[in-house]
């Protein structure tokens, strides 16, 4: 069994969810080497932009319908 920890990011749109994120992440990865750091967002270019130069997974969702 993989014992490795799995953070999951979630937001989306303008990318202002994505910058404070992506800091926690930063953190995680430093304290917590090895642990996989998944970003949930729409795929909008501003978002991909921001975690080209990362080494996080960027995995793009549907919006929930109301």
């Amino acid at each position: 069994m993989d014992d490795r920890r799995c953070f999951l990011f979630t937001g989306g749109g303008t990318g202002g969810h994505i910058t404070p994120g992506l800091a926690v992440a930063q953190m995680l990865r430093t304290r917590l080497p090895g642990s996989r750091i998944v970003f949930a967002g729409a795929g909008r270019a501003v978002e991909l932009k921001l975690l080209a130069n990362e080494e996080f997974r960027a995995l793009p969702v549907e919006p929930m319908r109301r």
